[in-house]
């Protein structure tokens, strides 16, 4: 019984290979059309489905919230939270907890050589309780666990801290031996316990910009009570900011919304009690950790999913562009089976086998495109893709993109076919004259009309976004970025005594590091520009009230001697520090930017003028020495802005980056400068690490615009060879209909070139029409560039109409074929075209 139910569909398909053996161009045409739709929407919705729409993978995700802090009087920037703003939030009844994360620290793994740089995340105990994540060896932290009680007797050493391994340390450092649990171990001279291991898949997922806790390698939990850290104040400064990042789990039945409610009563009540919080506007925002952690990506990926889905109709309507072509020149096949007896239905079920053929072929290969396709897009995803590295084929949304194409497939195969089918006799008789009849011409003229125009906004679109990534690369950062190397370095709690001593040991490990072959300058920043720290001071013209300086906000760093030399930034007036600054500090000095400098002195020279900064917790005055330009510190769509550099002796940070200035390739430096730090004495391993070009951080700024650009202007140009060639598929259809009226004419007289350009104008006009509608649709688009438009609006009329003459122009050349044909037609030739 089934074999005879199957018989007729194995006949049809047999029938549908052979027809497309005596058509391969056809069906090469079709089946890569289809390929390329399915392959690329399949490849970018799967990246989006794994950032966008996949919460964190942690127990009960959609119940945890971040928790930041606005100030609406200072531009209204997110800002973190402190250590007793947490134990306060703590008492509403929305959350079963909230966990507090600092700033990691770096450290040397005693006893590795070099010195194994490791990550210490640092958290309140309940940080993996509330992720709902468990120990793959051992045991996570156990409420209260490390918090220390009163200061052991000057000189001891406090106990051990408990220290939880990362899975890749574990593996890398100590073998993933099981028995490592209970082992102490020495990072750059302080003790730790290690008392488990986390999973090999876990990896803490944080909102982008958040610059907590990136590639934490060990994690180990805050020694201070909530309670013991100081909040934010008018005259905070580095040293005193002892801030975080707050991840809650909703309480059961509590809900997003319920607890920003809450939060907002006790952020009114802190308003009322800190002075600092008052003044700047303090607002709670309370955000849930899956669209924290998209935020940033979520207009670039959805701009992509938009260009993908025009991809796919261009893909879709050119298949059907081919079918209804196919259907037209079959008419008189299927008129005579239609007039020897078969059915209406045995005629479409052959149109449909042969439409499903297509489409199965086509998946097969989409599918093995949208692998490679996957692939490639994370090679391309700029760092700050949230989970990007995870992403796989989504077989979802691989389903829904073949369920797409074959039914397009399908309904413009069968549609004609069914037509054809109900005219029987009569389409024998007209078949050859007429070919399918001028309805569906007008269809096909349509469909063309309706590929040039999503391909123009898509031309359009890759216009602006390449026009954006040109500009990018053409700001100026303030630096020269060409040559230049960096590497960090952190001197950790308890090593390199106070100020002097860190500052001496620097001095020392900067000028070995200039004493290299090779090397021409250095200098240390506490923050090199797009390396991602963000620290800003309030700051105020002589005899201002320090009260009112958090209304001035500036990037702050410590530098040494050598560091403008080494970015290759200009200094514009006065002087640069002096190496005996780097050592000693005597008077307070400060270097500014020019756009500080205007500000304090308006159309004259700032330098010798005092302005005022907290240190300290206390308003410090400097003396203005020097004005350098400015430097893009954050962003490269951010210009310059407001910046003091003082001495590194005056605010000697533990956490520093060396910029230094090579010639050429400096092949092997970070070995040798790894050799330096070596016979630099200190009284612990000091970690080096992040050795990377300067380039790199440019290129990381960078990476946004131009996967959007690069990805794009792929789609475009796919779009436009797609578009050219169901216009010249339409054009040849149009010029085969009509060979016996060509014959005609050039037999009466008729000039040639008359007819060249006759078939040129017409595709020429389908692709005015065409480009005519894109405007509109452009327009009512316009606004998802807007995420990554830098330096050109995202209605831009020049990027527009070269992006009109470009498909204009592939319809001229898309049409030149055919119409050279039409134009040597011979009349004899063609007055016998039957």
């Amino acid at each position: 019984m089934m074999a005879r139910l199957l018989d007729p569909i194995r006949q049809d398909a047999r029938y549908g290979l052979r027809a497309f053996r005596r058509h391969p161009g056809f069906a090469a045409v079709a089946i890569a059309t289809l390929a390329v739709g399915i392959g690329a929407t399949t490849a970018i919705y799967s990246v989006v489905d794994g950032v966008l729409l996949d919460p964190p993978p942690y127990r009960s995700p959609g119940d945890l919230v971040t928790i930041w802090h606005r100030y609406s009087e200072l531009g209204g920037q997110r800002a973190h939270v402190a250590g007793p703003d947490v134990a306060e939030y703590r008492e509403s009844s929305a959350f079963e907890g909230i966990a507090f994360i600092r700033r990691a620290e770096d450290r040397a793994l005693d006893g590795s050589t070099p010195g194994r740089h490791v990550r210490v995340g640092i958290a309140t105990p309940d940080l993996f309780a509330i992720l709902g994540i468990e120990a793959a060896v051992g045991r996570t932290f156990a409420p209260d666990e490390g918090v220390l009680g009163a200061p052991p007797p000057e000189g001891a050493e406090p106990p051990p801290g408990p220290l939880v391994l990362g899975h890749g340390l574990w593996q890398t450092e100590f073998g993933g031996d099981a028995d490592v649990v209970g082992r102490t171990v020495r990072l750059s001279g302080a003790s730790w316990q290690i008392i488990g291991v986390l999973p090999a898949d876990f990896d803490l997922v944080l909102p982008a910009g958040s610059g907590i806790a990136d590639d934490v390698d060990a994690w180990t939990t805050l020694p201070t009570p909530l309670l013991g850290f100081q909040r934010a104040t008018g005259l905070r400064d580095q040293d005193s900011d002892n801030t975080g990042l707050a991840i809650g789990r909703l309480a059961t039945g509590a809900t997003v919304e319920s607890a920003r409610a809450d939060l907002s009563v006790i952020g009114a009540r802190q308003r009322e009690q800190v002075e600092f919080y008052r003044d700047a506007g303090l607002e709670v925002e309370t955000v849930s950790l899956h669209e924290a952690l998209v935020a940033e990506a979520r207009p670039v990926l959805i701009a992509l999913m938009g260009a993908v889905v025009f991809v796919l109709l261009i893909s879709c309507i050119n298949v059907a562009n081919l079918l209804l072509a196919r259907a037209s020149d079959r008419a008189s096949e299927m008129a005579v089976r239609a007039a020897i007896g078969a059915g209406r239905g045995r005629l479409v079920r052959q149109i449909v086998t042969e439409s499903v053929l297509l489409a199965a072929v086509a998946s097969i290969i989409g599918g093995l495109i949208a692998v490679w396709g996957v692939d490639g897009l994370l090679a391309l995803a700029p760092d700050g893709l949230p989970r990007g590295s995870g992403a796989s084929v989504n077989g979802r949304v691989l389903g829904m993109a073949i369920l797409a194409s074959s039914l397009a497939a399908v309904l413009f195969g069968a549609g004609p076919a069914l037509a054809m089918a109900r005219a029987r006799v009569e389409a024998l008789r007209s078949a050859g004259a007429r070919g399918g009849g001028g309805r569906r011409w007008s269809v096909r003229r349509g469909l063309v009309v309706a590929e040039v125009a999503l391909s123009f906004v898509l031309l359009a679109g890759a216009g602006i976004a390449l026009r954006s990534a040109l500009n990018l690369t053409a700001v100026e950062t303030g630096f020269d970025e060409e040559g230049l190397y960096t590497f960090a370095v952190t001197l950790p709690g308890g090593t390199v005594g106070g100020p002097a001593s860190r500052a001496e040991y620097m001095s020392r490990l900067v000028e070995g590091v200039e004493a290299l072959p090779d090397v021409t300058r250095a200098g240390i920043v506490g923050g090199l520009p797009l390396g991602g720290v963000v620290f800003r001071q309030p700051w105020g013209p002589e005899g201002s009230d320090p009260e009112e300086w958090s209304r001035n906000e500036a990037d702050f760093r410590v530098i040494s001697s050598g560091f403008f030399e080494a970015m290759g930034t200009r200094l514009i007036a006065g002087r640069a520090f002096t190496r005996t600054e780097d050592v000693v500090e005597r008077e307070r000095v400060a270097v500014v930017s020019a756009s500080l400098a205007a500000r304090l002195s308006p159309g004259g020279n700032a330098v010798g003028r005092t302005i005022g900064v907290p240190l300290d917790g206390r308003p410090v005055a400097m003396t203005v020495v020097g004005i350098v330009e400015d430097v893009r510190f954050h962003d490269l769509r951010e210009p310059g802005g407001e910046a003091v550099y003082v001495p590194y002796r005056q605010e000697a940070s533990r956490t520093v980056s060396v910029a230094v200035r090579t010639r050429g390739e400096a092949t092997g430096l970070e070995q040798r400068i790894r050799a330096v730090a070596a016979v630099v004495p200190s009284d612990a391993p000091i970690p080096l690490f992040e050795f990377r070009d300067m380039a790199d951080y440019v290129g990381r700024s960078l990476a946004p615009t131009r996967f959007a650009a690069v990805l794009i202007a792929g789609f475009a140009l796919i779009a436009l060879g797609l578009s050219a060639v169901g216009l010249a598929g339409v054009l040849s259809y149009m010029v085969s209909r009509r060979t016996r009226e060509f014959g005609i004419r050039i037999a009466l007289g008729a000039d040639p070139g008359k007819i060249l350009r006759h078939v040129l104008g017409g595709g020429a006009g389908l692709a005015v029409i065409g480009v005519g509608l894109g405007v509109l649709i452009a327009l009512l688009t316009s606004s998802g560039l807007r995420a990554f438009v830098f330096g050109v609006r995202s209605v831009d009329p020049v990027t527009w109409a070269v992006a009109g003459l470009t498909l204009l122009l592939a319809a001229v050349v898309a049409s030149w074929v055919p119409a050279r044909r039409a134009a040597s037609l011979e009349p004899l030739d063609a007055l016998g075209t039957d």
